[in-house]
Protein backbone atom coordinates (compact mmCIF):
# COMPACT_ATOMS: atom_id res chain seq x y z
CA UNK A 1 0.00 0.00 0.00
CA UNK A 2 2.94 2.37 0.39
CA UNK A 3 4.36 1.90 -2.50
CA UNK A 4 0.63 2.91 -4.62
CA UNK A 5 1.07 6.03 -2.18
CA UNK A 6 4.43 6.92 -3.45
CA UNK A 7 3.54 6.52 -6.50
CA UNK A 8 0.35 8.91 -6.27
CA UNK A 9 2.60 11.67 -4.40
CA UNK A 10 4.84 11.38 -7.64
CA UNK A 11 1.57 12.20 -9.40
CA UNK A 12 0.85 15.16 -7.69
CA UNK A 13 3.87 16.08 -7.61
CA UNK A 14 4.72 15.63 -11.23
CA UNK A 15 1.33 17.49 -12.34
CA UNK A 16 2.04 19.83 -10.01
CA UNK A 17 5.38 20.75 -11.45
CA UNK A 18 4.21 20.75 -14.70
CA UNK A 19 0.96 23.46 -13.90
CA UNK A 20 3.84 25.35 -12.74
CA UNK A 21 5.52 25.25 -15.87
CA UNK A 22 2.56 26.02 -18.21
CA UNK A 23 1.22 29.07 -16.22
CA UNK A 24 4.74 30.27 -15.41
CA UNK A 25 5.04 33.90 -16.84
CA UNK A 26 7.94 33.18 -18.92
CA UNK A 27 5.89 30.27 -20.68
CA UNK A 28 5.57 31.45 -24.83
CA UNK A 29 2.18 32.10 -26.02
CA UNK A 30 0.54 30.22 -28.91
CA UNK A 31 -1.73 32.14 -31.04
CA UNK A 32 -3.59 31.57 -34.08
CA UNK A 33 -3.57 33.86 -36.77
CA UNK A 34 -6.11 33.86 -39.72
CA UNK A 35 -5.17 35.18 -42.96
CA UNK A 36 -8.07 34.92 -45.21
CA UNK A 37 -8.46 31.02 -45.53
CA UNK A 38 -5.51 29.93 -44.25
CA UNK A 39 -4.64 29.61 -40.10
CA UNK A 40 -1.10 29.92 -38.91
CA UNK A 41 -0.09 29.27 -35.39
CA UNK A 42 2.97 31.13 -33.93
CA UNK A 43 4.67 31.57 -31.13
CA UNK A 44 5.36 34.60 -29.09
CA UNK A 45 8.11 34.43 -26.52
CA UNK A 46 7.78 35.66 -22.50
CA UNK A 47 11.53 35.36 -21.94
CA UNK A 48 15.28 35.49 -23.24
CA UNK A 49 18.57 34.23 -21.65
CA UNK A 50 21.82 35.22 -22.90
CA UNK A 51 23.91 38.42 -24.16
CA UNK A 52 22.62 38.30 -27.60
CA UNK A 53 19.41 40.09 -28.67
CA UNK A 54 16.14 38.56 -28.59
CA UNK A 55 15.06 37.64 -32.26
CA UNK A 56 11.05 37.48 -32.95
CA UNK A 57 10.25 34.93 -35.28
CA UNK A 58 6.93 34.54 -36.77
CA UNK A 59 6.71 31.55 -39.18
CA UNK A 60 3.82 32.78 -41.55
CA UNK A 61 4.23 31.44 -45.37
CA UNK A 62 2.09 34.03 -47.02
CA UNK A 63 4.62 36.14 -48.95
CA UNK A 64 2.25 39.13 -48.98
CA UNK A 65 1.94 39.44 -45.10
CA UNK A 66 4.41 42.57 -43.51
CA UNK A 67 4.81 43.08 -40.20
CA UNK A 68 6.26 45.73 -37.43
CA UNK A 69 7.43 45.22 -34.45
CA UNK A 70 6.77 47.93 -31.64
CA UNK A 71 8.68 47.21 -28.20
CA UNK A 72 9.53 49.92 -25.13
CA UNK A 73 10.29 49.12 -21.61
CA UNK A 74 8.23 47.85 -19.30
CA UNK A 75 6.52 49.36 -16.95
CA UNK A 76 7.06 52.76 -18.96
CA UNK A 77 5.10 55.32 -20.96
CA UNK A 78 7.54 56.18 -23.48
CA UNK A 79 6.82 55.91 -26.86
CA UNK A 80 7.25 52.50 -28.78
CA UNK A 81 10.42 51.96 -31.17
CA UNK A 82 9.47 50.46 -34.24
CA UNK A 83 11.14 47.98 -36.23
CA UNK A 84 9.87 46.90 -39.81
CA UNK A 85 10.43 43.22 -39.51
CA UNK A 86 12.05 41.41 -42.65
CA UNK A 87 10.90 38.45 -44.51
CA UNK A 88 13.08 35.59 -44.12
CA UNK A 89 11.50 32.41 -46.75
CA UNK A 90 8.66 31.60 -44.57
CA UNK A 91 9.24 33.26 -41.72
CA UNK A 92 9.20 37.59 -40.56
CA UNK A 93 11.80 38.19 -38.21
CA UNK A 94 13.10 41.25 -36.02
CA UNK A 95 15.19 41.63 -33.23
CA UNK A 96 14.76 43.23 -29.84
CA UNK A 97 18.14 44.27 -28.73
CA UNK A 98 19.41 42.82 -25.49
CA UNK A 99 18.87 44.10 -21.89
CA UNK A 100 20.35 43.49 -18.53
CA UNK A 101 19.31 40.44 -16.50
CA UNK A 102 15.82 41.15 -14.86
CA UNK A 103 15.07 44.08 -17.59
CA UNK A 104 11.22 43.54 -19.03
CA UNK A 105 10.31 45.09 -22.25
CA UNK A 106 6.59 45.15 -23.62
CA UNK A 107 6.61 44.62 -27.54
CA UNK A 108 3.39 43.78 -30.41
CA UNK A 109 3.49 42.94 -33.84
CA UNK A 110 1.24 44.39 -36.56
CA UNK A 111 0.93 42.28 -39.44
CA UNK A 112 -1.05 43.39 -42.71
CA UNK A 113 -1.61 42.44 -46.06
CA UNK A 114 -2.32 44.52 -49.26
CA UNK A 115 -2.30 47.58 -46.59
CA UNK A 116 -5.14 45.50 -44.81
CA UNK A 117 -4.36 45.15 -40.84
CA UNK A 118 -4.96 41.61 -39.75
CA UNK A 119 -6.73 40.50 -36.65
CA UNK A 120 -5.53 38.32 -34.13
CA UNK A 121 -6.56 37.03 -30.54
CA UNK A 122 -3.04 38.37 -28.64
CA UNK A 123 -2.76 42.03 -30.40
CA UNK A 124 -1.79 43.22 -26.61
CA UNK A 125 1.17 43.83 -26.13
CA UNK A 126 3.64 40.78 -24.72
CA UNK A 127 6.04 41.00 -21.85
CA UNK A 128 9.43 39.89 -22.51
CA UNK A 129 11.65 38.92 -19.43
CA UNK A 130 15.48 39.34 -20.06
CA UNK A 131 17.60 36.84 -17.81
CA UNK A 132 20.43 35.79 -17.24
CA UNK A 133 22.63 32.35 -17.54
CA UNK A 134 21.88 30.25 -14.49
CA UNK A 135 25.08 27.96 -14.26
CA UNK A 136 24.00 24.26 -14.59
CA UNK A 137 24.77 23.00 -11.19
CA UNK A 138 22.20 25.25 -8.96
CA UNK A 139 19.66 25.47 -11.54
CA UNK A 140 19.38 21.58 -11.35
CA UNK A 141 20.07 21.77 -7.42
CA UNK A 142 17.21 24.51 -7.13
CA UNK A 143 14.87 22.02 -9.51
CA UNK A 144 15.95 18.52 -7.72
CA UNK A 145 15.64 20.28 -3.96
CA UNK A 146 12.33 22.31 -4.23
CA UNK A 147 11.20 18.68 -6.65
CA UNK A 148 12.03 16.98 -3.29
CA UNK A 149 10.32 19.19 -0.73
CA UNK A 150 7.30 19.23 -3.16
CA UNK A 151 7.17 14.97 -3.13
CA UNK A 152 7.67 15.27 0.82
CA UNK A 153 4.81 17.45 0.97
CA UNK A 154 2.88 15.02 -1.08
CA UNK A 155 3.69 11.80 0.55
CA UNK A 156 3.33 13.03 4.45
CA UNK A 157 -0.17 14.36 3.49
CA UNK A 158 -0.94 10.84 2.54
CA UNK A 159 1.00 8.88 4.42
CA UNK A 160 -0.86 11.05 7.48
CA UNK A 161 -4.36 10.63 5.84
CA UNK A 162 -4.10 7.12 5.62
CA UNK A 163 -2.31 6.36 8.76
CA UNK A 164 0.60 4.64 7.64
CA UNK A 165 3.31 4.89 10.58
CA UNK A 166 4.52 8.56 12.03
CA UNK A 167 4.84 11.40 9.41
CA UNK A 168 6.77 13.30 12.08
CA UNK A 169 9.77 12.21 10.31
CA UNK A 170 8.76 13.91 6.86
CA UNK A 171 7.22 16.70 7.97
CA UNK A 172 10.63 17.69 9.16
CA UNK A 173 12.38 16.83 5.90
CA UNK A 174 9.67 18.61 3.99
CA UNK A 175 10.15 21.96 6.61
CA UNK A 176 14.20 21.69 5.94
CA UNK A 177 13.75 20.94 1.95
CA UNK A 178 11.80 24.14 1.71
CA UNK A 179 14.14 26.45 3.66
CA UNK A 180 17.27 25.26 2.06
CA UNK A 181 15.67 25.04 -1.53
CA UNK A 182 13.42 28.15 -1.19
CA UNK A 183 16.25 30.34 0.76
CA UNK A 184 19.58 29.04 -0.17
CA UNK A 185 19.43 27.83 -3.14
CA UNK A 186 16.50 29.65 -4.96
CA UNK A 187 17.68 32.72 -4.60
CA UNK A 188 21.15 32.07 -5.96
CA UNK A 189 19.51 31.21 -8.87
CA UNK A 190 16.94 33.96 -8.85
CA UNK A 191 20.34 36.43 -9.00
CA UNK A 192 21.77 34.68 -11.45
CA UNK A 193 18.17 35.13 -13.62
CA UNK A 194 17.34 38.50 -12.87
CA UNK A 195 20.21 39.90 -10.85
CA UNK A 196 18.44 40.10 -7.52
CA UNK A 197 18.73 37.51 -4.17
CA UNK A 198 14.81 37.86 -3.46
CA UNK A 199 12.00 39.79 -4.40
CA UNK A 200 9.32 38.65 -2.00
CA UNK A 201 7.75 39.44 1.16
CA UNK A 202 8.97 41.94 2.59
CA UNK A 203 11.14 44.08 -0.27
CA UNK A 204 8.21 42.89 -2.85
CA UNK A 205 5.35 40.48 -4.50
CA UNK A 206 7.42 38.16 -6.38
CA UNK A 207 5.05 35.32 -6.08
CA UNK A 208 7.58 32.79 -6.87
CA UNK A 209 9.41 34.07 -4.13
CA UNK A 210 6.62 34.42 -1.89
CA UNK A 211 5.00 30.46 -2.37
CA UNK A 212 8.51 29.36 -0.64
CA UNK A 213 8.24 31.53 1.74
CA UNK A 214 4.35 30.79 2.27
CA UNK A 215 5.24 26.58 2.76
CA UNK A 216 8.17 27.33 4.98
CA UNK A 217 5.63 28.66 7.04
CA UNK A 218 2.96 26.11 6.64
CA UNK A 219 5.68 23.56 7.14
CA UNK A 220 6.61 25.45 10.46
CA UNK A 221 3.65 25.10 12.21
CA UNK A 222 3.53 21.28 11.13
CA UNK A 223 6.66 21.01 13.14
CA UNK A 224 5.67 23.49 16.46
CA UNK A 225 2.85 20.96 16.90
CA UNK A 226 4.59 17.85 15.88
CA UNK A 227 4.27 16.37 19.53
CA UNK A 228 0.53 17.04 19.39
CA UNK A 229 -1.99 14.37 18.83
CA UNK A 230 -4.01 16.26 16.25
CA UNK A 231 -0.67 16.45 14.61
CA UNK A 232 -1.63 14.25 11.61
CA UNK A 233 -4.60 16.84 10.81
CA UNK A 234 -2.42 19.58 10.92
CA UNK A 235 -0.30 17.50 8.71
CA UNK A 236 -2.63 16.76 5.86
CA UNK A 237 -4.16 20.06 6.04
CA UNK A 238 -0.32 21.30 5.39
CA UNK A 239 0.09 19.06 2.55
CA UNK A 240 -3.23 20.47 1.13
CA UNK A 241 -2.33 24.07 1.44
CA UNK A 242 1.18 23.72 -0.16
CA UNK A 243 -0.34 22.46 -3.12
CA UNK A 244 -3.48 25.15 -3.36
CA UNK A 245 0.14 27.75 -3.02
CA UNK A 246 1.80 26.20 -5.82
CA UNK A 247 -1.15 25.69 -8.18
CA UNK A 248 -1.45 29.09 -7.59
CA UNK A 249 -0.44 31.12 -11.33
CA UNK A 250 2.64 33.27 -11.04
CA UNK A 251 2.08 37.00 -13.10
CA UNK A 252 4.95 39.57 -14.45
CA UNK A 253 3.09 42.83 -12.50
CA UNK A 254 3.68 40.19 -8.77
CA UNK A 255 7.15 39.60 -9.75
CA UNK A 256 7.14 43.85 -9.49
CA UNK A 257 9.84 44.89 -7.16
CA UNK A 258 7.14 47.90 -5.60
CA UNK A 259 9.34 48.11 -2.13
CA UNK A 260 13.44 49.20 -2.54
CA UNK A 261 15.27 46.94 0.28
CA UNK A 262 16.10 50.24 2.13
CA UNK A 263 12.12 51.41 2.57
CA UNK A 264 11.67 47.84 3.19
CA UNK A 265 13.91 48.48 6.18
CA UNK A 266 12.78 51.60 6.99
CA UNK A 267 9.17 51.90 6.55
CA UNK A 268 8.29 47.93 7.66
CA UNK A 269 10.84 45.96 9.10
CA UNK A 270 12.30 48.65 11.97
CA UNK A 271 8.89 49.68 13.18
CA UNK A 272 8.37 46.07 14.22
CA UNK A 273 11.61 45.55 15.71
CA UNK A 274 11.23 48.89 17.68
CA UNK A 275 7.58 48.24 18.64
CA UNK A 276 8.86 44.71 19.83
CA UNK A 277 11.67 46.20 21.71
CA UNK A 278 9.32 49.16 23.54
CA UNK A 279 6.38 46.53 24.29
Amino acid sequence: MKGLLWILALLITCSAAYYQRISSPTYPSLVVIPVEMQKYPVTFIHSHTGKSDCPIILQIGDIAVKGELSYRKYPSQSEMTKLEMKREGDKLAASIPNQSSGVKIEYQVELSKNGAQLKYSSLKPTILLFEGEIPKFPFFMNLAVLGLAMLLSSWTGLLALFGFGSSRFFSMLTFIGFVVGGFVIAPIVHKYAVNDWWTGFPIGYSLNNNKFFLASLVWLVVVVTIQRKYNKIISVMAAILTLVIFLIPSTFVENEVVVPVAKAVKGIILPIVVNFISA
